[in-house]
């Protein structure tokens, strides 16, 4: 991890190697420390005590600390982690819920449910590895269409 640590002070941000020896110092990095900080859910998890540094401090944020790492590793920053963690945060979401609040705040919290999914559509990774993607996405996006239609966008 030294080593790791040591590039990364040489040849990137401030912020990224605050935050990687953020895990080091949080015991979180074990053996397989790539694997570790290639899984985009890490940094959402474990980053949440650096937030107000990393957003404030250094006029940074996650994703950006995550591109350099990738980089670091040369791995693509779209991947499969970073899909997986952009998937999770829309499945579970349910649009008719939405339909019960205020039209305007309806309509925005829709709207930013919209740019996720659109988000994740836009993804390299997703546009890549199409035929594995998880049927409940699908599902998710025409009960999305059916409540945007019933508020009347």
């Amino acid at each position: 991890m030294e080593e790791i640590l040591n590039e990364i002070e040489k040849n990137y941000s401030k912020i990224t190697y605050l935050c990687l020896e953020h895990f080091k110092n949080k015991k979180l990095l074990s053996n397989n420390i790539k694997e570790f900080l290639l899984n985009y859910s890490n940094y959402d998890r474990y980053l949440n005590d650096m937030a107000n540094i990393i957003y404030n401090q250094y006029e940074s944020n996650i994703d950006e600390v995550y591109k350099e790492v990738c980089n670091y590793f040369n791995e693509e920053y779209d991947n499969k982690y970073l899909y997986e963690y952009r998937l999770k945060r829309v499945i579970n979401q349910d649009p008719k819920v939405y339909l019960q609040l205020d039209e305007d705040i309806g309509k925005n919290a829709l709207k930013k449910l919209e740019d996720r999914i659109n988000l994740i559509y836009q993804s390299t990774y997703y546009k890549k590895n199409k035929e594995k993607i998880n049927k409940d996405l699908f599902e998710l996006v025409n009960e999305l269409k059916l409540v945007q239609k019933a508020l009347g966008r």
